[in-house]
């Protein structure tokens, strides 16, 4: 079956979006960001290193934006970030949103599943995949790390990391307020407010709704309202400082989502049970087989939806001790979804499904950073508790003799295939980063990382369908431990450019796979990286260029047979290409952008492939070949080439100012 992908889901629309902005805002602006000179770029700040530095000072290929770039219709959602990032792509496997950067991803969702790419929010990891296509509100920036982050942001970083950081509090009362409208009544309306209650306490609130019709055509029924949804989000948080170099941050969050086209699924090259049982079933129902191939187009008539609910609280307590600077990151976090997906892509009830998925995490890190003259360092500590759940999985499967001499007859039988599976898994680990300038201009970095997974995982009422029972499998577990590397060395050409050459691994702990319903472990994976790049960041130019060889061993591949989720490792992988960002200001409040990637990737050895069995006529039809070989080809989600180019103008007003955005990916 074809998925929607991200680009062009709930999240998206393919139209150009006008935005009205009404704002009242303090002379400390809301957006808490240093101006740049009139003539002049912004200076980009990046912590992709757990400390405040200049972009081009990083060794570390980095997609970058302010929160001011990404307002006024342009990116809404995580989702939508890949038309922002070139070599970077986002897909949605129900709803569970699926990042793959440079050829490195996950392709499907289950208890104990999470992402390669790892999304933080102000330094709080997001293992669920359901909870990671975040709204993007009082965002101060957005990074996009490439590769593995194997020692600062380590957890199952394999491909990279997303790291997103919301606005502090002000002092100074600020108010923004944003409506975005588009076709399809789809509008959005976004706030945010801060005020100061004492010279020591400030609170914010930040709040987004979104609705609108979609972009579906049912040509099954006629509707064109199978994609409406609505989206909810809002953010609640207090701030601390006193004089002594103490930050106590308390923040709440809150998503609600209803969005069906996470759910909506044409026929990939018409490739549905319907096109096998539509000349019997078509026939014993008295309508004609229809099945939806293009984009935009569905025709299902079973119930098709996606919602989630997700909450979270995190606290986050700085304190500078002169020179050493502790941070604690608590987070205790939520969720709850429910799907139900027609997966033959047709007017036909064939084959259906709904589940429930659910999670929750708490989380602890402790960071210590500090410098000494040309020395500076980073240490921490890590713990994570993630609880995993499938609450129920029920399917609707129809029963259509094809065989004569048995006559035409069209019967539906709905039947659980478990009452729940689960995983925990208990995570720990500690790492060190440190940087010395041994020479002058000359940066040698070196960090390692240690990580410990220990995973349980059970599954509650297997239904057994040849005898009618209901069967558990118990309790088993497994664990895994690793130590991450990273080396770098970077020279400073001048005080705008650098040069440098890294040498990183990435680690993803290998994973129990109930939703398989066997007790076969799945093996951690593990890549090998080089990098060598340059940047630089001067007053009406920024550039940077790098290129990267993967050697990626027992990559995690998963794949669907029926209503099973299972993974298998593909033996070795080779990843290779490069990739260029400039930004120039032409003219005073005119800046242009390009940005490509070329990303060639392979499976050097993948037996048992699980390739899927696409012959109509055959007994097998769209089930999982045993012993397929898919050596020697294409990694799945990576395309050869990608692209994206900008321009933006801004005006001064009498009262605000007048901007102008065009991008093309």
């Amino acid at each position: 079956m074809k998925t929607t992908e991200s680009g062009c889901n709930a999240a998206s629309f393919t139209s150009l979006a006008l935005a009205v902005s009404a704002a009242l805002l303090s002379a400390q602006a809301v957006a808490q960001e240093s101006q740049a000179a009139p003539g002049q770029l912004e200076e980009i700040v990046v912590t992709a290193q757990k400390r405040s530095q200049a972009l081009e000072e990083v060794p570390i290929a980095i997609s970058a934006f302010t929160g001011e770039e990404l307002t006024g219709g342009r990116v809404l959602s995580v989702n939508q970030l890949s038309t922002m990032v070139p070599g970077m792509r986002v897909d949605s496997q129900g709803g569970a949103s699926q990042p793959t950067i440079r050829g490195v991803g996950t392709a499907t969702a289950g208890a104990g599943a999470t992402s390669n790419i790892a999304v933080y929010v102000d330094g709080f990891y997001v293992p669920d995949q359901y909870d990671t296509d975040l709204q993007l509100l009082n965002l101060k920036s957005v990074q996009v790390l490439k590769g593995p982050q194997g020692t600062l942001f380590g957890r199952n970083a394999t491909g990279g990391a997303i790291l997103l950081e919301t606005l502090d509090p002000t002092f100074e009362p600020s108010l923004a307020m944003q409506l975005t409208g588009a076709n399809n009544n789809d509008y959005l309306v976004d706030g945010y407010g801060s005020i100061g209650l004492t010279d020591r306490i400030a609170v914010d609130a930040a709040v987004v709704y979104r609705q609108g019709d979609g972009f579906l055509k049912n040509i099954a029924t006629g509707a064109s309202d199978d994609g409406r949804f609505d989206r909810r989000t809002y953010r609640l948080s207090g701030l601390y400082k006193d004089d002594d170099g103490l930050k106590v941050k308390l923040a709440y969050s809150y998503t609600s989502s209803h969005e069906p086209i996470f759910s909506a699924m044409a026929a990939w090259k018409g490739n549905s049970l319907a096109a096998v049982y539509g000349p019997v079933a078509g026939p014993a129902l008295g309508i004609d087989t229809i099945i939806a191939t293009d984009d935009y187009k569905v025709s299902n008539t079973a119930p098709t939806a996606y919602s989630t609910d997700s909450s979270g609280v995190f606290l986050t307590i700085e304190k500078d001790f002169g020179g050493i600077d502790f941070k604690s990151l608590t987070m205790d976090r939520t969720s709850h979804s429910r799907t139900q997906i027609d997966l033959d892509s047709s007017n036909l009830p064939l084959f259906a499904v709904q589940f429930r998925p659910e999670s929750s995490t708490f989380s602890q890190e402790f960071d210590l950073t500090g410098k000494s003259g040309k020395f500076e360092w980073v240490v921490g500590a890590y713990f994570m508790a993630y609880d995993n759940k499938f609450d129920y999985l029920d399917a609707t499967q129809a029963l259509v003799p094809i065989t004569p001499p048995a006559p035409p007859y069209f019967a539906v039988a709905q039947f659980p295939i478990y009452n729940w599976i689960e995983t925990k898994d208990d995570a720990y680990a500690a790492f060190a980063d440190a940087t010395w300038e041994v020479v002058d201009n000359l940066f040698l970095t070196a960090g390692l990382r240690y990580s410990y997974e220990d995973v349980s995982a059970q599954v509650k009422g297997l239904y057994v369908p040849q005898a009618n029972i209901f069967v558990d499998i118990p309790e088993w577990s497994d664990s895994w431990s690793n130590t991450s590397p990273r080396f770098v060395a970077r020279y400073q050409l001048d005080a705008d450019s650098n040069v440098y050459a890294s040498y990183s691994q990435g680690f993803k702990a290998g994973m129990l796979q109930p939703s398989s319903f066997t007790t076969d472990p799945v093996n951690p994976e593990k890549i090998s990286a080089w990098e060598v790049g340059y940047k630089t960041g001067r007053s009406t130019l920024q550039f940077a260029a790098s290129a990267f060889y993967y050697d990626y061993k027992d990559m995690q591949v998963a794949s669907f047979n029926g209503t099973t989720a299972f993974y298998v490792n593909a033996a070795a992988s080779t990843i290779y290409g490069a990739d260029v960002q400039l930004t120039a200001l032409v003219t005073e409040g005119l800046t242009a952008g390009l940005s490509a990637a070329y990303t060639h990737g392979r499976y050097d050895r993948f037996p048992d492939s699980q390739a899927r069995d696409l012959n109509m006529t055959s007994p097998t039809y769209l089930k999982v070949i045993p012993g397929s070989d898919a050596s020697d080809n294409p990694l799945m989600r990576t395309p050869e080439f990608t692209a994206t180019a900008t321009l933006g103008y801004e005006h001064p007003l009498p009262e605000g100012t007048l901007q102008l955005n065009a991008d093309y990916y």
